[in-house]
């Protein structure tokens, strides 16, 4: 998927003086552009013999170049929601009952939804969360939804079967199905003007003793049963 390859970070970053109630401050950080500039500046010891002219402009390019990646470089709506997906998990915390034990894996299930589960695993390679790494799933229906940690729902018309063969079990479901969330689901993603956020049901999740970070309900655009 176009994008991924750049992703080498994914994590809740809320930088002082920002609104922590702005889904924007869930960023994806990427290398690729700062490969370039370390590429380009690690000669050092020839830095000095160049004209002090040249040594302006070559400063003065370098600054564009650090200044250009998070103003530059747009993310798709898959990888943006893959971040989204992987700080859920990081700012979830699920019943110890849920896991076999301390090196299990983190089974996220994706329903319908084969190319998000593409993006997704592609994006997380390597990475962890909470010292838990993950284990991707494809599943056409709902059955297998139960054995997993988190559901993705890429099929609305899915989201009832899906709801109800976790039912009484700690999986997170996840969907960007409109009023997914107000349907039972526990995050649905939101669309406002090109922007990503999302809502949450905590009746659902407290149902199952899966519990949100308190910085998750603040980035929430809505919070319902709280």
């Amino acid at each position: 998927m176009p994008g991924t390859e750049a992703v080498s970070r994914l994590e809740a970053n809320l930088p002082r003086g920002r609104r922590h109630d702005d889904p924007a401050n869930l960023r994806l950080e990427t290398t690729e552009n700062y490969q370039v500039m370390t590429n380009t500046v690690r000669p050092w010891s020839r830095w000095s013999l160049l004209p002090g002219g040249l040594r302006v402009a070559c400063a003065l390019l370098l600054l564009s170049l650090s200044l250009a990646p998070r103003a530059a470089v747009a993310q798709s709506p898959e990888v943006m929601k893959a971040a989204f997906i992987f700080n859920f998990a990081k700012l979830t915390e699920w019943p110890a009952t849920a896991f076999a034990d301390d090196k299990a894996r983190i089974c996220v299930g994706f329903v319908g939804a084969a190319p998000m589960a593409d993006t997704f695993e592609k994006a997380i390679t390597g990475k962890n969360a909470n010292g838990r790494e993950f284990e991707v799933k494809r599943l056409d229906g709902a059955a297998g939804a139960e054995a997993c940690h988190i559901v993705f729902v890429g099929e609305a018309a899915k989201t009832g079967d899906v709801i109800g063969q976790v039912k009484g079990k700690p999986v997170l479901t996840i969907s960007d199905a409109d009023a997914f969330a107000g349907a039972g689901g526990m995050i649905g993603f939101l669309v406002d003007g090109g922007k990503i956020g999302f809502e949450l049901n905590l009746a659902s999740a407290n149902a199952v003793s899966l519990k949100f970070n308190d910085k998750l309900k603040q980035l929430a655009k809505t919070v319902k049963g709280g």
